[in-house]
């Protein structure tokens, strides 16, 4: 079945649609340079054609999309992204399993998806995380290997955070770090800032 293109689409958000939009085809947006998906209760994918890359994508949001599980074929090529925004998708178990030519990715932002497995794997110039994670498993995730990770922000845990950050836990890159809502936090471990 032949799909139209829209070339001239630049910028599209698709917010608070019904019961029936539950997927979007990227192959429609060539030239789609920011996309915002929010409050759509329904939707549950991205899909793209195998072998596509979003050429032209600098800001991806998906926000309060509860039923919201995959992206495209497990891949997501995008060389000229620069934000990258996952909020409250509570069944969204994992973020593509390729994320290639991220070189231009500043912004990397997950707040409240409880089901996310471990996706620290990535190696980008500025990591945001937000996300209500609990800290034993943080402590499992192996930091060290983003050797380019510059800006690390931090919110909301409900398990004790003394001491923080533990020896070895993150990487020696970090120029900039934010810890954000920990009621029990009562102070900070010289070892592990070192």
């Amino acid at each position: 079945m032949f799909l139209p293109l829209y070339p001239p689409l630049q910028k599209l958000q698709l917010l608070s649609c019904g019961s029936s939009f539950r997927s979007l085809n990227m192959d429609l947006f060539p030239n789609l340079k920011t996309l915002s998906i929010g409050n759509n209760h329904y939707f549950e994918a991205l899909s793209m054609s195998d072998g596509k890359s979003l050429e032209e994508l600098t800001y991806l949001h998906i926000e309060h999309c509860g039923s919201f599980v995959s992206f495209p074929n497990g891949v997501l090529i995008a060389p000229k992204l620069i934000e990258f925004v996952i909020n409250y998708c509570l069944k969204l178990k994992w973020l593509p399993k390729k994320m290639t030519s991220l070189s231009a990715l500043n912004d990397f932002e997950v707040i409240d998806c409880p089901l996310m497995e471990p996706f620290l794997k990535m190696k980008v110039v500025c990591l945001l995380v937000c996300q209500d994670f609990e800290y034993p498993m943080m402590m499992k995730w192996n930091w060290q290997t983003l050797s380019h990770l510059t800006i690390l922000h931090i919110l909301g845990n409900k398990e004790d955070m003394e001491p923080f950050p533990e020896e070895g836990l993150l990487p020696t890159t970090i120029t900039s770090l934010s810890i954000m809502s920990f009621a029990k936090l009562r102070s900070l471990d010289k070892n592990g800032l070192r």
